[in-house]
């Protein structure tokens, strides 16, 4: 053999492997025997022919089985294994040498055939052991092509004469890859549908990771089409649901399958996962036809269609959509949603989840169907349905609670006014919505970026972030929140309040004046910048918002005011560090000016006799608004009962400031849970009115009593065409007389509208229309008045025990009195055979025929324009007891006593003496001039006397006493009435009114004063708590925080 020239060292008996001359060795031919080596001697030179000669070997049989564990290899994301791939080896035979083989090196070899045939070496693993059993593995994440078939084969003694290879044995893979977007960043197509996932690296990672939330979806609440079915009950076959776009978009999950051992035409696949049977959705329909829907257990669903397409509730196996848990399925099933990468379901989540298992989506295959190979648990993604959302009060009752919640869950519409008007403190401003002016110029609330005192509050609605479970999953030290709102409605304010202190900013004092002082910030369209102090302020309020509800129990509240008018959402996303948005969620949200809430109707023509309609911001006020408010749908806002709230307004209001009333009235009502359809109306209340320093006056009463009565009949019949349900009117001050003209006046038209319950509030209308001989009144600041008046001891004439009396008639018999004239015609017969018409020249039980209603009289012992006058009545009055004083008790007792009637009395009749009076007697007449006819005179006077010749000073309603009174006094009824008849009670709303039970009205007499104030507080501008006095128009002058509890009560 030819070898090279390799020396021997005889002292280690090895060759010499240094000191050569050069790289190239010289060879040689030689002749050696079995089991020498070919060495040289280095001095000599010659081969060294002493080694010794071997002759006897150990041959050996050897086998090398080999084994794959796991028998069929699971592959996921890009082909890697999901476990360690262990390759175990046995060298035959086993034991120690002799006995045993012993290889020099065992190596495991990986082939791959692809689809071609074509063979090629892959890898290969270092066995750990050379004799006996032994093993190798390649780890977890190993990558396979799912589409090649491979082979292992073990080889011992590699590369050697004695090298030994194994059978190849093949190594199944099966490829099970569930992918759905784990990271949540996947994000949305332009038409709302959602990105397939991305099945990457990171991806793959997290999707089954144990305490990571898997996918977080929505669960499928929202009503998308707005008929009232949550989106898991709608767009379903069933309960008639059937139909495209009842529904939001589904959740893609994603699964491929391959390897080498899969059979696409004898595969099954089953889905584990916590599915909700959607033909298990029932419609309950409660005893007051309130429609609810309950679920099937679980939590998720599986579909072959996405959620904004209609929906087979029956399994896919017999033609439905529904993918059953559990269930084995020929990929057949499957061939709709079958794709270029595999088949794509949708995920519907239908309620949260409580327990780790029902987060868990797994895919398990059999690779063959009936075939000899088991079924492989492949894939596993976690999927989290939560709700998460926005809540406002949908039913404006202060409190946002389950019921709230639900409608938040299925997307409800929330409306709510803007605040347009220019509230001020505690007790300012007049309420009229405000037109859109330059920002410069503008007194509109919203404009400003405050709250402009408590009154303001209610101007403001409470929205709780009911994200405590997102929070958790998302934490907002390393996600970021943004509010936003896309057209930029919104002003939000960070109160530190949540849903168990929600109403504490309208009715708690010490709280509402503390968020009054907070700052209100705009809404965003995108998120705050970064820099400005405005903007780090308004960022901080939020992230402070967060922590905070993140660790309570309670979701947090913040407040929102409308600023612009419009359909828009308030929406909530998150934003994971590198800026993907990983959730949203949101607010659907009707903002408008206030009257495109309720309804209205104008009389103001009624009683001017103009055909002109009214026109918009004139003092005639605002044309009828008699249709279904653009901005409050009778179902879906007020979620009306059936029943109607109407509010008339009372004296010294034109038509825009009954504008303001209205909208102040609704709003008041509105957020003490109305459920009725508000309906506001303006009558002409104002005419005369002025404007003086100390605000809009109307100086003539009388002239505006007699619009109410003109105006009643109007009202009536506006009653019975618009009233379609119970009806309940409230009313304020004179008001009240065109109310009760209109309800119950007995010589009218009959009324037929449903009027269930009156409210009274500071009428300013006499006891004695509906306790007919009652007089005084019982008011308690009057020494003896808290008894009813008796008539002391001569009931006939006038004393000093009625305080309407005026002095001047003191010790006169009533039958004298312009009050009492219309007695003298009780019995009479007009020309035509018609009762004479001045027998209702009286107010006296002009209303104490009652329909069937439930009456109510609100009146306040600190009324000071209802209060009660004691002694001679004058100008002076006014101007030593401050504005509007003794204003009503005033009016009446100086009608007759005024130069002209322009302001508080009138010039005739009332308590003015008649100048001259000629009576008949048997030596013939006398005439007492100057007024100068003793009382024991007069008071003989007779009644047929004084039908013809009163002893009150007619004036121009000389003809009353004529032949043709009668008719006279019906074309001139109303005004009569209001300017030459006083009154001799007191004012149902004011400290007489108290007295009203004891004659007909039982318990239904509420002193407001004393009933409804705000026990924690009053206005500090009206001197706080220990100076409480409810004055005539603090119905709508104080803020609601103080007298909520009145609204509460009439909401009821």
């Amino acid at each position: 053999m030819t070898v090279p020239e390799v020396y021997f060292d005889s002292r280690t008996l090895d060759s010499i492997r240094t000191g050569y001359r050069s790289d190239t060795l010289p060879t040689r031919t030689v002749t050696v025997k079995t089991g020498q080596k070919a060495l040289f001697d280095k001095k000599t030179g010659e081969i060294l022919g002493n080694i010794p000669q071997k002759i006897f070997y150990n041959v050996y049989g050897v086998d090398v089985p080999t084994e794959i564990s796991p028998p069929v290899v699971s592959l996921g994301e890009g082909g890697m294994a999901r476990q360690n791939v262990v390759v175990t080896y046995t060298i035959l035979p086993e034991g120690a040498s002799p006995a045993g083989y012993v290889a020099a090196s065992a190596h495991i070899d990986l082939f791959s055939v692809d689809s071609t045939g074509e063979d090629s070496w892959e890898d290969f693993l270092v066995g750990n052991a050379t004799t006996g059993r032994g093993t190798a593995q390649w780890t977890k994440g190993k990558v396979f092509d799912p589409k090649k078939k491979y082979f292992v084969q073990t080889v011992l003694n590699r590369g050697s004469d004695a090298e030994i290879r194994g059978e190849r044995v093949p190594l199944p893979t099966l490829l099970a890859d569930l992918d759905i977007d784990s990271d949540n960043n996947a994000g949305w197509k332009p038409d709302g549908t959602h990105n397939l996932p991305k099945r990457d690296t990171l991806e793959d990672q997290i999707e089954d990771q144990v305490g990571r939330p898997g996918k977080v979806l929505k669960a499928n609440l929202v009503d998308t089409d707005g008929d009232k079915v949550p989106g898991y009950a709608d767009g379903i076959d069933i309960n008639g649901q059937e139909g495209d776009g009842a529904s939001e978009p589904f959740y893609p999950l994603m699964f491929e399958l391959g390897g080498s051992v899969f059979d696409p035409a004898q595969a099954t696949v089953r889905f584990q996962y916590a599915g909700s049977n959607p033909a298990g959705v029932e419609k309950v329909v409660s005893a007051d036809e309130t429609v609810s829907y309950t679920l099937a257990p679980g939590a998720l669903r599986l579909w072959i269609k996405d959620g904004q397409f209609s929906r087979k509730v029956a399994d896919i196996a017999q033609g439905g959509d529904y993918v059953v848990p559990e269930k084995a399925y020929p990929l057949s099933w499957f061939e709709p949603v079958a794709g270029p990468k595999g088949w794509t379901l949708f995920v519907e989540g239908v309620r949260g989840v409580t327990g780790a298992e029902e987060k868990r989506i797994t895919l398990t295959v059999d690779p063959d169907g009936e075939g000899p190979l088991a079924a492989v648990e492949g894939d596993l993604v976690l999927v989290t349905s939560i709700f998460a959302g926005l809540v406002p009060d949908y039913n404006h009752d202060r409190v946002i609670d389950e019921e709230d919640r639900a409608r938040a869950a299925q997307g409800d519409t929330f409306y709510f006014w803007i605040n347009d008007d220019d509230d001020e403190g505690e007790t300012g401003g007049d309420d009229i919505p405000l037109s859109v002016v330059s920002s410069q110029e503008s007194r509109r609330d919203c404009d400003n970026f405050r709250i402009d005192g408590v009154r303001d509050l209610i101007d403001f609605f409470p929205v709780a972030l009911d994200i405590k479970t997102l929070l958790g999953i998302f934490q907002p030290n390393v996600y970021e929140y943004r509010l936003k709102a896309a057209t930029e409605n919104l002003k939000v304010v960070f109160p530190e309040l949540t849903t168990e202190t929600v109403e504490n900013y309208l009715i708690d004092v010490e709280t509402a004046r503390t968020v009054a002082l907070k700052q209100t910030f705009p809404v965003p369209q995108d998120k705050w910048p970064t820099n400005g102090a405005y903007n780090i302020a308004a960022r901080q309020g939020l992230s402070t918002m967060l922590a905070t509800a993140s660790t309570q129990d309670a979701p947090s509240v913040v407040l929102l005011e409308g600023v612009k008018s419009g359909l828009a959402s308030l929406v909530l996303e998150v934003f994971d560090p590198d800026g993907n948005k990983v959730f949203t969620t949101s607010l659907n949200l009707s903002l408008g000016n206030v009257e495109r809430m309720f309804r209205h109707v104008n009389l103001i023509n009624v009683a001017t006799n103009e055909d002109t309609p009214p026109q918009h911001l004139s003092e005639w006020g605002e044309p009828d608004r008699l249709g279904e408010p653009l901005n409050c749908p009778d179902d879906k806002c007020l979620n009306t009962d059936g029943k109607e709230f109407v509010f008339v307004h009372g004296y010294n209001v034109d038509g825009q400031q009954a504008r303001g009333w209205q909208a102040e009235m609704f709003k008041r009502l509105f957020l003490s849970g109305l459920k009725s359809r508000f309906w506001g109306v303006t009558w002409y209340g104002s005419e005369t009115q002025r404007e003086t320093p100390l605000g809009s006056l109307t100086f003539n009463f009388h002239i505006n009593v007699r619009n109410a009565l003109h105006s009643a009949p109007a009202l009536r019949a506006f009653l019975n065409e618009n009233m379609e349900g119970p009806t309940s009117i409230a009313a304020h001050s004179l008001g009240n007389l065109l109310v009760s003209s209109a309800l119950i006046d007995p010589e009218k038209d009959s009324l037929t509208a449903p009027i269930s319950n009156v409210f009274m509030i500071d009428a300013a209308v006499p006891l004695e229309a509906f306790t007919g001989e009652l007089e005084g009144g019982g008011d308690p600041n009057y020494s003896g008045g808290d008894a009813l008046y008796t008539g002391g001891d001569d009931p006939a004439v006038y004393t000093a025990a009625n305080p309407m009396a005026h002095p001047d008639w003191y010790g006169y018999a009533k039958k004298l009195g312009a009050n009492e004239w219309y007695k003298h015609f009780i019995e009479d017969v007009a020309v035509g055979g018609d009762k004479d018409q001045r027998q209702f020249l009286t107010f006296k039980n002009r209303f104490a025929n009652l329909i069937g209603a439930n009456f109510y009289n609100f009146f306040s012992s600190g009324e000071e324009v209802l209060d009660t006058h004691i002694g001679n009545p004058g100008l002076f009055d006014i101007a030593t007891n401050g504005p509007g004083r003794y204003a009503w008790a005033l009016q009446e007792k100086l009608k007759g006593r005024m130069v002209n009637g322009m302001v508080l009395g009138s010039p005739y009749g009332g308590w003015e003496f008649v100048d001259d009076y000629t009576i008949t007697t048997s030596s013939g007449t006398i005439t007492y001039l100057n007024k100068s006819m003793p009382k024991d005179k007069a008071n003989q006077l007779m009644p047929y006397d004084l039908k013809i010749r009163p002893f009150f000073n007619l004036g121009w309603a000389s003809p009353l006493p004529e032949p043709g009174g009668s008719d006279w006094a019906e074309a001139k009824h109303d005004q009569l009435l209001a300017e030459a008849i006083p009154a001799m009670t007191l004012p149902v709303g004011g400290p007489g009114g108290k007295r009203m039970n004891d004659a007909i009205f039982d318990t239904n007499v509420i002193d407001m004063q004393a009933r409804f104030t705000n026990t924690n507080g009053w206005p500090e501008e009206r001197g706080g708590i220990s100076k409480i006095k409810w004055l005539h128009s603090d119905l709508r002058e104080v803020s609601y925080l103080y007298i909520f509890d009145l609204f509460n009560q009439l909401s009821k």
